[in-house]
């Protein structure tokens, strides 16, 4: 049995979260430098690793842009890991497996995160 140490999702997800490619504030303000471009700093181990985010036109992803990228993450591994690194899937289908709901605002919103992400 592997350990908990040994897993490779988590230690995956856990270095996606020490890069902070993924703002954990919830809003960040339209004309805040921090929404165009920022660096992180972080030690994995032995090795420092830096990641230079630049947002371009639609800001840096925050917030619920987690819960969208979870979700394609979550649908990549539903359909078997292909080989061309594809998801098929609806707006729906994301909306559905993130919000529980598909009310019209839900939709735009999806499309902010994925511009965003």
């Amino acid at each position: 049995m592997k350990k908990l140490n040994d897993a490779t999702p988590l230690t995956a997800e856990r270095f996606v979260a020490q890069v902070g490619i993924i703002s954990i504030q919830s809003r960040i303000e339209e004309d805040s430098p921090l929404n165009r471009r920022w660096t992180v700093r972080s030690e994995v181990g032995d090795t420092v690793y830096t990641v230079d985010g630049y947002a371009g036109d639609f800001g840096r992803p925050r917030g619920a842009d987690t819960d969208i990228l979870m979700a394609l993450e979550t649908l990549f591994l539903f359909q078997g890991c292909p080989a061309n690194n594809t998801v098929t899937t609806t707006a729906y289908e994301i909306v559905q497996m993130v919000y529980q709901n598909t009310s019209g605002v839900l939709y735009k919103r999806l499309r902010e995160s994925l511009l965003r992400l």
